[in-house]
């Protein structure tokens, strides 16, 4: 493999996403896992592939061109590795703006990725579903049960539900009448 010379290779998000993920793949399902939530959210990709593309934004953030490495693979394909922990790095230095959920799943994916300690509380409180979605559906993949996926969070449900006092899990809440 040899390395690409940045900044100035145009790269569209779907590339850059789709190199990220046939690379890490290969690596661990916690990489994987990380990195297809970084994917998935969409946000930091399309970041990450206009600071390598051009050359005025890699100018403007110099730190977040540091988080990705491209390659090309043995068979000319464009290879790609992303530095989870230094995108955390990179979005905990407030070097741009991000709002709270970006900032809250590349704390996760580094967590997942690379063992940063990352505090859940604040990093799930205020997910909204599709995102609290994302973020378990990576946990599953990291453990390796992303084919059972939507069974497990049924089965969750459902012994969750059970484990709350039953006016607690009516969704009406407590009876109030009595």
């Amino acid at each position: 493999m040899t390395q690409i010379s940045h900044p100035a290779l145009p790269v569209t998000a779907d590339q850059l996403g789709d190199a990220l993920l046939r690379h890490h793949h290969e690596l661990s399902r916690t990489s994987a896992a990380a990195v297809g939530l970084v994917v998935w959210h969409g946000t930091w990709i399309e970041r990450l592939a206009r600071v390598i593309s051009d050359e005025d934004a890699a100018g403007v953030w110099p730190g977040l061109r540091a988080c990705v490495t491209l390659t090309n693979g043995d068979d000319g394909a464009l290879d790609a590795y992303l530095h989870v922990a230094a995108l955390h790095a990179f979005v905990e230095r407030g070097d741009m703006a991000y709002s709270r959920t970006e900032r809250a799943l590349v704390a996760l994916a580094a967590s997942l990725a690379q063992g940063v300690p990352v505090d859940l509380q604040e990093a799930v409180t205020g997910l909204g579903p599709v995102n609290a979605a994302a973020v378990m559906y990576a946990v599953a993949t990291a453990a390796g049960h992303e084919d059972m996926y939507g069974t497990l969070v049924e089965d969750a449900q459902a012994s969750f539900r059970d484990a709350l006092p039953d006016w607690l899990a009516q969704e009406t809440g407590p009876d109030t009448t009595a």
